[in-house]
């Protein structure tokens, strides 16, 4: 499901600005300051950009090889959620029908196909919670898991400090807020930690977690402090200002899980199921961990449902207990029907997906990328009018920085000369009349990175733009004038 044409979706906006990040960072070589079109980027932890960059190092500009590592770290995620589902219920058989029910969650494998920064930190904390589970909630020995064996409180804990690092490292607080959280709230609530004689490893454990959660930060701060500050402030105005919805705008969650939603529904009648389910408390436990991260998610201004993928595995922990149920009682075709509904996106993805990919594909899409194999582009600098911004797929798909200048300020422009200028009309309409006393012009053409048609509503004519080559007169050099 993650790895299968991996390629075949265009990279969006998120992701252009993280492999562009990532770009820079292995090119220039400004690993603890990152930068993104030449421009400071401190707004993201740098963890994900260094394995992106790490990563280009070694495969070079390769988009199958920058998915791969997310698509890593999903299955990663996978792999923690399937131990920690067996050790909540000492049963494979569970454990292995919430991971399915996991892996047939849209969000989830389309987070696992792309190069963004939100499954990092999830996985890492999904381990931690594993890890933390081992440590405050005895496990009895079970046939049906029998081979697993308790290693050290010391282990468990400092594999969770360190987890909760990574993933602080790697998108900030949002796994401590909207994954750690919920679980410490309904731990608490339905288990009885056990905490006697662990003291000592928890402190080195929070130790762990503070410093490699910080160290980066504090290093910005001492290097700049003042944009740092900016960053601070703007970010904490994204959170409470940017994409501001009502507190009910998440109520249709339960559609998150896809193929499964009308399961979610049932195990949302909490009376009628906790009289039935023979693991009363781990049920309980699931389905509470659902709501508090419900509450807590409402509760936080900016709110898109992408930010929903927290709450997956808690509704597939609640939606397993209903499956197990059945299944356990001769109803076996709802486990039937999780398996099948598995299969049929594993199918999508390895068979269908290119062309499903075309089937959406811009009718006039022609990416500036061919400018990369344009001889007479070689070492000439890229710009644009800082009036009208640039979005960043140009800059990803190009390969190169394009700095934003003033059109008006002619006597910087030639001083700038040869150079290629985006435009988003023809150069002509842009540039002042009296430029052409000393500039020639070749138009290279115009270049659309929609990968939607116009009649989606994601098409923009913000992603199209005329491309010019300008030359000084006075060099001699012959272009072809076209205004």
């Amino acid at each position: 499901m993650f790895f299968a044409n991996i390629t075949a979706l265009q990279p969006d906006i998120m992701e252009c600005r993280n492999l562009v990040t990532a770009h820079e960072m292995a090119t220039d070589g400004n690993w603890l300051v990152p930068t993104m079109n030449g421009e400071l980027r401190l707004e993201k932890p740098p963890l994900p950009t260094w394995i992106a960059a790490a990563t280009e190092t070694v495969f070079g500009e390769n988009l199958a090889a920058q998915r791969t590592i997310p698509a890593l770290a999903a299955t990663l995620l996978v792999v923690f959620f399937f131990l920690f589902a067996r050790r909540l219920t000492k049963s494979n058989t569970y454990a292995f029908i919430a991971s399915l029910l996991l892996l047939s969650c849209y969000n989830l494998i389309m987070l696992g196909r792309t190069a963004t920064w939100d499954i990092y930190c999830h996985s890492f904390m999904m381990g931690a919670i594993y890890f933390l589970h081992r440590a405050f909630v005895p496990c009895k020995k079970d046939d049906d898991i029998s081979s697993e064996e308790d290693v050290s409180h010391w282990a468990d804990l400092l594999a969770a400090g360190g987890l909760m690092g990574l993933s602080f490292l790697s998108k900030g607080p949002i796994a401590f807020y909207a994954l750690l959280l919920p679980y410490l709230i309904c731990l608490f609530c339905y288990f009885r930690p056990h905490t006697k004689g662990k003291w000592l490893p928890i402190t080195v454990a929070i130790a762990i977690c503070v410093v490699m959660s910080s160290w980066w930060y504090i290093y910005l701060h001492l290097l700049h402090p003042e944009v740092t500050q900016q960053v601070v402030e703007k970010e904490t105005g994204a959170w409470t200002g940017h994409n501001v919805r009502p507190i009910w705008y998440y109520w249709r969650f339960f559609t998150e899980v896809g193929a499964a939603t009308p399961l979610m529904l049932l195990a949302l009648v909490i009376p009628y199921w906790k009289k039935r389910i023979r693991l009363k408390r781990e049920y309980l436990f699931a389905i509470t961990w659902v709501l508090v991260t419900l509450l807590l998610l409402s509760l936080f201004p900016e709110k898109k449902y992408r930010y929903l993928l927290p709450i997956l595995p808690s509704c597939c922990l609640a939606m397993s207990f209903l499956v197990l149920h059945w299944k356990e009682r001769g109803i076996k075709w709802v486990y039937r029907a999780v398996v099948i509904v598995a299969g049929l996106w594993a199918v999508v993805c390895i068979a269908a997906l290119p062309a499903i990919a075309k089937m959406f594909g811009g009718e006039n899409y022609r990416s500036i990328s061919e400018t990369r194999s344009m001889k007479q582009l070689d070492n000439i600098p890229f710009y644009c009018d800082k009036k009208n911004g640039l979005r960043i797929e140009f800059v990803y798909s190009s390969g190169r920085k394009i700095k934003e200048i003033s059109f008006n300020d002619t006597t910087n422009i030639q001083a700038m000369l040869p150079c290629a200028v985006l435009t988003r009309e023809r150069i002509g309409e842009e540039l002042p009349a009296d430029y052409w006393q000393y500039a020639d012009t070749t138009y290279l053409g115009q270049f659309d990175e929609n990968h939607h048609n116009k009649k989606d509503k994601h098409y923009t004519k913000n992603l199209i733009y005329h491309l010019t080559l300008l030359t000084n007169k006075h060099t001699g050099q012959e272009a072809s004038t076209q205004q």
